[in-house]
């Protein structure tokens, strides 16, 4: 490429329309944390998204491996059924919570996972847990494959928002009000509730073979390495799942090192999670499509982005 055209390449790279990789750190710097926690953990994922890539699966594995959990993914059928729907509509829940936190839309859409929490038995405890696991696996991941290290203001913002989300889907308890409460929590939590059940590995399978249609048969066996090798192995035992062989996860490692450690993703880069949604919502969707339906729910029309 000639000079000047890879001068203006360069240039094209831009990070909150600024030439600066650091500008998504600059302005988490800059934010009140007990105001703009939400717009700090928004901030925080998108500067270390190419970190995320195995934490869907973890966070999706950690309630597979806990029965008071899986009984109740396994008795909805969303997992076996309908997993694209289910992978979309959980980050779009989540995404609608960033761009509008709790509020308006983001209240709405707490609302909408609140009432399809209430028709089902589920305790305080596995709120928190769900909640805790998800801070635990993000950070981990960034700490582990980020390009940067992790702030105390990024992880402090992390729980925060995960804490008020908990609340705002009908947690009836709060979360441990330290970061060193949330690990401590969850040690005791898998020790005691993480254990093997049949329905786990059903529902472990569906999710491994689900990831392995994305990607051509000869790279499977590395895709389910760089999945399951930042596991802990009490997830993958509870899950019915062999841990990787030292080898392999070293390799799967490696490749999510330097999948994630060459820099943040550019403004200019896809939006993964939209494309994704287009695939489940062609015609696209309103909050009250996204999530599980009683029977005689109907959908509402027309549809539109939930996230504008």
């Amino acid at each position: 490429m000639p000079q000047g055209m890879d001068e203006m390449s360069k240039q094209k790279r831009l990070w909150m329309g600024k030439p600066d990789p650091y500008a998504r750190l600059r302005e988490i710097e800059r934010l009140d944390l007990d105001e703009d926690y939400v717009e700090i953990a928004h901030l925080f994922f998108a500067d270390f998204s190419s970190a995320m890539f195995s934490t869907g699966a973890a966070e999706f594995m950690f309630t597979f491996a806990a029965p008071k959990i899986s009984r109740v993914l396994y008795a909805s059928g969303e997992i076996e059924k309908r997993l694209d729907k289910r992978i979309v509509d959980t980050g779009l829940f989540t995404a609608i919570n960033f761009m509008h936190g709790f509020e308006g839309k983001g209240k709405e859409a707490a609302d909408r996972v609140r009432e399809m929490h209430s028709r089902y038995r589920i305790a305080g405890d596995e709120f928190v847990a769900t909640a805790c696991d998800e801070i635990v696996v993000a950070l981990r991941s960034a700490e582990l494959f980020g390009w940067r290290p992790v702030t105390d203001k990024e992880r402090e913002a992390v729980r925060l928002f995960f804490s008020a989300r908990a609340l705002a889907y009908g947690s009836p308890t709060k979360l441990p009000d330290s970061l060193a409460g949330v690990y401590e929590f969850m040690e005791t939590y898998i020790a005691n509730e993480c254990r093997y059940e049949k329905r786990n590995h059903i529902l472990t399978a569906k999710l491994l073979d689900w990831y392995g249609t994305k990607v051509a048969r000869p790279l499977r066996p590395i895709l389910r390495a760089m999945l399951l090798a930042p596991q802990d192995p009490r997830i993958l035992s509870a899950c019915g799942v062999k841990r990787p062989s030292a080898l392999m996860r070293k390799i799967g490692m490696a490749l999510l090192k330097r999948r994630a450690g060459k820099g943040p993703v550019p403004d200019s880069d896809s939006d993964a999670l939209a494309e994704f949604a287009r695939t489940v919502y062609p015609d696209g969707y309103t909050i009250e499509d996204l999530g599980t339906k009683p029977p005689s729910r109907t959908v509402p029309t027309p549809r539109q982005n939930a996230l504008v």
